[in-house]
């Protein structure tokens, strides 16, 4: 599929393309690494779990088996730099969030400045989605089957993902993270993530899961020109709301 035609916003799980920060090319530079779940015991592998029917797995807490974590949040939390993105051949396909088969997905999306959102009910009963920000406007809004409804796009910074929930389905949870630059990414299936465009120098990112809010605050990670910058964080199950027994 092209990227206009992927669903919902998969498209946040790419590495963002490169903004013109007024500087030759091959002078900024890339951070790329993994979030895990640092433990001795082994790993359960999800992909593999059988559910009874009509059973879906908690998303709240995602990993692989080598125990990379998913949907884990990084983000450069106030740029020291000024930047200009490509110009734009054509407006950006909006966001969509789907209800479909008892969860909302993505599970977890980066959602720039401007771009219209849509929420859309692919189930067989009316699905409500309450999008509950704290700077940007709140929506509590009733979709019906095969229904569509679009919402006003994120204008304001958020300090932290914004919880889209249902009161229909309490257990269905999305979050949906508006943001203004591209210099954000959400870790996929193996905890892996990649930034691209960062220009030399020291950068001040977040970190951020839904099991515990703030994973790091304030990690301060410097980047060298034309270089791909390594970053491994790993984290102690009570970190996650777990216990090793748990795990």
């Amino acid at each position: 599929a092209e990227d206009g035609d992927l669903p919902g916003d998969l498209r946040a799980r790419e590495t963002p393309r490169p903004g013109d920060l007024g500087q030759a090319q091959q002078n900024v530079g890339q951070l790329t690494g993994r979030v895990r779940i640092k433990t001795e015991k082994p790993l359960p592998d999800l992909e593999n779990v059988k559910l009874p029917p009509g059973k879906i797995l908690d998303e709240s807490l995602v990993f692989s088996k080598e125990g990379g974590l998913a949907n884990v949040f990084l983000y450069l939390w106030k740029p020291a730099f000024t930047f200009k993105e490509p110009a734009a051949t054509a407006p950006p396909k909006p966001f969509v969030l789907i209800a479909e088969d008892g969860r909302f997905w993505p599970h977890a999306a980066l959602v720039r400045f401007g771009r219209s959102v849509i929420l859309e009910n692919r189930n067989l009963e009316i699905v409500n989605f309450r999008v509950q920000a704290n700077r940007n406007n709140s929506h509590n809004v009733a979709v019906q089957r095969g229904g569509r409804f679009a919402i006003q796009p994120f204008e304001l910074r958020e300090n932290t993902p914004v919880l889209v929930t249902s009161d229909l389905q309490p257990w269905v949870k999305a979050y949906v993270f508006p943001i203004e630059h591209p210099f954000a990414a959400i870790t996929d299936e193996d905890g892996r993530f990649a930034i691209n465009g960062l220009p030399p120098g020291e950068h001040d990112f977040r970190v951020w899961h839904e099991r515990v809010g703030w994973l790091e605050k304030s990690p301060v990670i410097t980047i060298k020109p034309g270089e791909d910058t390594r970053s491994e964080l790993e984290y102690a199950p009570d970190r996650l709301k777990l216990t090793e027994a748990e795990v």
